[in-house]
């Protein structure tokens, strides 16, 4: 890395990735971007009061909306099925407790 660094302070490029499969000839997809920016900020501003499970499945549906995903139904499913085992998987196996929210004596 530093061998690299040194390289590329003095001109150099450095040496691409042989994996790389970013064109980097194309323009940005903004409306992606802000797409998740907002499922993220929605997560941030509703996880204490709605609880992590409703915020994280907004946020799993979200982010798989704004990656392309149009099987909302499905969608949906999964996110609900992630926020619960990410919830129960702090919370048992690591002894993190996110907040319950409105689904607090529930969970």
């Amino acid at each position: 890395a530093v061998a690299y660094g040194i390289d590329v302070a003095r001109g150099g490029r450095g040496e691409p990735e042989a994996g790389e499969d970013v064109d980097l000839t194309t323009r940005v997809d903004w409306r992606t971007v802000l797409l998740l920016i907002g499922a993220f900020l929605l997560n941030a501003a509703l996880i204490d009061w709605l609880g992590w499970v409703i915020s994280g499945t907004i946020l799993f549906w979200g982010s798989a909306f704004a990656l392309g995903n149009r099987h909302h139904v499905r969608g949906l499913l999964i996110a609900v099925a992630l926020a619960l085992i990410t919830f129960y998987a702090f919370a048992i196996g690591l002894g993190v407790n996110l907040p319950a929210g409105v689904l607090q004596g529930i969970l």
